[in-house]
């Protein structure tokens, strides 16, 4: 054994209850520079998290925007009301010991939010046949994802301008379908669309077709 290895193994054993180190914590997203705006994604993973009691998110230091227990390791920041301009995020972690650690300060830019509204063909009138919708993206930071839905279920996404995507008609319930759009860009901003009330036509359906052969030939398989 080197005179390190001995010098290691004579701490542990002469300060056998000795404290572990105060977890590490630190937030990977948003990332350091980012322009954000409506709702961000803050994720904050720390280390050793089975002795951590929670950790708080701070804004310039002063203002907490929100605060996870143990294990849980992200939140939805709504910026709306922040002054526009530059901030500092920081996470700062409590162990069940009571000590606490702060991450390394991320800087980012509070800009215009995110925005998503919805279209669709057809003009107010009944629909049968193909649903198209659109959405209108502002303020994307790069590029965009926008997802359809209704209460009940998914309908199409689109993945770049212009954000619109076909949806059969003969799939969807009876009665006016609610839509909205849910957008989210690439630094992780997130917003959803007000719902947009279409009418669909009681009468449409699924179209088919049919083959008739002459007498007696059987289709070939």
């Amino acid at each position: 054994m080197g005179l390190s290895g001995a010098r290691d193994l004579l701490q542990a054993v002469s300060a056998p209850g000795a404290e572990p180190p105060a977890a590490e914590v630190s937030i990977v997203w948003p990332e350091d520079g980012a322009v954000l705006g409506g709702n961000v994604h803050v994720f904050v993973p720390a280390r050793d998290e089975r002795r951590i009691a929670r950790v708080d998110v701070l804004l310039d230091d002063l203002r907490i925007i929100g605060s996870l227990p143990g294990g849980v390791y992200s939140l939805t920041w709504n910026t709306r009301g922040i002054a526009r301009g530059e901030h500092t995020l920081t996470a700062r972690a409590y162990d069940t010991s009571g000590r606490t650690s702060t991450s390394a300060p991320v800087k980012v830019t509070v800009g215009e939010p995110l925005a998503v509204r919805v279209s669709s063909s057809g003009g107010g009138s009944p629909l049968s046949g193909t649903l198209s919708l659109s959405a209108t993206v502002e303020h994307a930071r790069g590029g965009a994802w926008v997802q359809f839905l209704t209460e009940e279920r998914y309908l199409c996404d689109a993945h770049e301008p212009p954000y619109t995507c076909d949806v059969s008609t003969a799939s969807l319930p009876d009665g006016p379908l609610e839509v909205r759009a849910e957008v989210y860009d690439d630094v992780g901003n997130h917003a959803l669309s007000e719902w947009v009330r279409i009418p669909l036509d009681d009468a449409r359906a699924a179209s088919t077709a049919s083959l008739t052969l002459p007498a007696g030939r059987v289709p070939v398989r």
